[in-house]
């Protein structure tokens, strides 16, 4: 069977562990992987699924980012989605439609502009 490579996969880890400021080695380590098997893996190598889950799940991504399937999240907005998901898990918890959010929100308009007046 043919070695499968992906180097977009392969750039997106390296990238990732860039950002960080931790070497290969660094990485390797606290994700209990060979650190040359892993710059095999920055190289283009395609883990197995689990050692791909191990991985983002490191770098607190999706696996589908590290896949190309999904445009990475800049750094300074995740901080804002997670704090905004919190806002709709409790709306969605509470039974809260997305129509509702948007009455609400135009009752929230109304009353700002009565207040400015």
């Amino acid at each position: 069977m043919a070695k499968q490579y992906d180097e977009l996969m392969g750039s997106r880890i390296r990238d990732l562990r860039e950002k960080t400021g931790l070497t290969l080695r660094e990485v390797a380590e606290q994700i209990n992987m060979d650190y040359s098997y892993l710059g095999r893996v920055e190289r283009g190598f395609i883990p197995s699924t689990n050692k791909i889950k191990t991985i983002a799940e490191f770098f607190k991504v999706d696996i589908s980012y590290l896949m190309g399937e999904q445009l990475e999240v800049p750094l300074e907005l995740r901080d804002k989605i997670k704090e905004w998901r919190s806002v709709i898990e409790e709306t969605e918890r509470r039974g809260y439609t997305p129509e509702d959010i948007e009455k609400l929100l135009d009752t929230l308009d109304m009353i700002s502009r009565k207040n400015k007046s």
